[in-house]
């Protein structure tokens, strides 16, 4: 709780090895459901325990050390965009659960808009040119499309 408290975080849960979230902070809706099975499998919190749990099983398998953290894009639920942090929780050399950490967008644009000077434009968005941080306007997107487009392409 006090780790949630410090952090843009709001909301941290673990997940056993079935899928399961067996506990949460604040007990939203996902808590008690299956990552795997439930109702929350196709929505970007089962897709990013997914993930997580692929890379753990199959890069774990020729390097026992490699602890990965994986990271989501910002999706839409219940209403506000949220993205997902996970990574496994290994107790003596063995895969015990999995801890995933969920970031509102507000958490994003706090921590890449504070002390920005005022004469810099930050744009972020995702490969759909859609906005990853608030504030920023489709207007604003749309006049930079060529920059965001070449930005992208690498």
């Amino acid at each position: 709780m006090e780790h949630l408290k410090r952090s843009d975080f709001d909301d941290i849960i673990l997940v056993d090895l079935a899928g399961n979230v067996t506990y949460s902070v604040y007990k939203h809706r996902y808590y008690g459901t299956n990552l795997e099975t439930g109702e929350f499998s196709t929505q970007i919190l089962g897709e990013t325990f997914d993930r997580l749990k692929s890379e753990v099983t199959h890069k774990r398998k020729e390097n026992e050390e490699y602890t990965p953290v994986v990271i989501s894009d910002f999706a839409l639920q219940d209403d506000q965009q949220y993205a997902w942090l996970g990574a496994p929780i290994i107790q003596q050399g063995y895969l015990h659960s999995y801890a995933m950490f969920r970031l509102p967008i507000k958490g994003i644009t706090k921590l890449i808009t504070d002390g920005k000077p005022d004469d810099i434009e930050l744009l972020l968005v995702g490969s759909d040119h859609k906005p990853k941080i608030l504030g920023l306007k489709q207007d604003t997107i749309n006049n930079s499309n060529d920059v965001i487009s070449q930005a992208l392409s690498g």
